[in-house]
């Protein structure tokens, strides 16, 4: 039988990065981590992923800017971005929406 090769998923994160590698793993994918905001899209071209999870709790700048930066590309790949946002930066998923993100959640969830 052909064993199927698990999905990676690419998370982008400064602050939550180990917690989110664990629900990643736990829901049997496979995290690929980059903690520096900045890197994100060369970290994107560089993995064979389609799916982003783009942690801007805490950072909702910087967590923007890499929405931002990988949006165009998630799209052309016909992936998916999740973008997770603190309640007081509710107000921010319209701008969320607006860089590529097919989804967001704002804490808790």
């Amino acid at each position: 039988m052909e064993q199927v090769q698990a999905e990676p998923v690419l998370i982008v994160s400064p602050r939550y990065a180990a917690d989110l590698a664990a629900m990643v793993t736990a829901a049997g994918l496979v995290p690929r981590v980059e903690r520096l905001v900045e890197a994100a899209a060369a970290r994107f071209a560089a993995e064979p992923v389609r799916v982003v999870v783009v942690d801007a709790r805490g950072a909702l700048a910087s967590g923007l800017a890499a929405a931002q930066a990988l949006g165009s590309a998630v799209e052309r790949r016909r992936g998916a971005m999740l973008v997770l946002l603190s309640r007081s930066d509710l107000g921010a998923a319209g701008t969320a929406r607006d860089a590529g993100a097919t989804s967001v959640l704002v804490s808790p969830f």
